[in-house]
């Protein structure tokens, strides 16, 4: 499982996610962050690797909404000042059927 370190600073979780589920409803949103288990397996088509759960977080639609809009926000603003375009593969985004996304 995913190993829990705690911030020195604040003695808060800190986790590392290479995964993530999406839960939602009408009254919220359910992430719950997950990291990919080392082992290696043979990988068929639509055959997800295993992962463990690090955290869950679970929040309301408009925070989430914002959430995302900040974090387009700010990868865009840091994407401009070091000039580098972190660049998503065609591939992903066919698969995740994501269209017509300016980033």
């Amino acid at each position: 499982m995913g190993e829990e370190v705690e911030n020195e600073e604040t003695n808060v979780p800190d986790f590392y996610a290479d995964r993530l589920n999406l839960n939602i409803n009408p009254f919220g949103v359910t992430l719950v962050w997950g990291l990919t288990k080392a082992r290696i397996v043979e990988q068929k088509d639509g055959v997800v690797p295993e992962a463990d759960n690090v955290a869950i977080v679970r929040t309301s639609l408009l925070h989430a909404k914002v959430v995302a809009l900040l974090l387009l926000k700010n990868i865009k603003k840091w994407e401009e000042g070091v000039g580098i375009n972190v660049q998503i593969p065609e591939d992903i985004l066919t698969r995740l059927d994501i269209k017509d996304i300016n980033f």
